[in-house]
């Protein structure tokens, strides 16, 4: 089982709290929705060096340059990739900073 105990470095608020707890209750009174969570997560665990191994393959990366201890990349896909069998959101760009 796994508990949320904080994000972005910050502890979570009280209403957050609550929420973690309530999803923890509900998933001790049901095992099976348990099992089912813990399954698709060591599921996406397993493909996920798959995954990275395609990323260099699937987009463009350009380097923007860098500003101060900051690089900007701006990466795109490349379309003759988009149809492979692992499923990525497609956006037009997307920058990194």
């Amino acid at each position: 089982m796994q508990r949320l105990i904080s994000e972005d470095g910050k502890p979570l608020s009280s209403g957050q709290t609550k929420s973690e707890d309530e999803r923890i209750t509900y998933l001790e009174n049901h095992p099976a929705e348990f099992r089912r969570i813990t399954q698709r997560r060591k599921d996406d665990e397993a493909r996920m060096p798959e995954l990275l191994r395609e990323i260099p393959n699937i987009f463009l990366f350009t380097n923007l340059g860098s500003e101060g201890d900051y690089t900007r990349i701006v990466f795109q896909p490349i379309l003759r990739f988009m149809r492979r069998a692992i499923k990525i959101a497609w956006f037009t760009q997307w920058q990194v900073c």
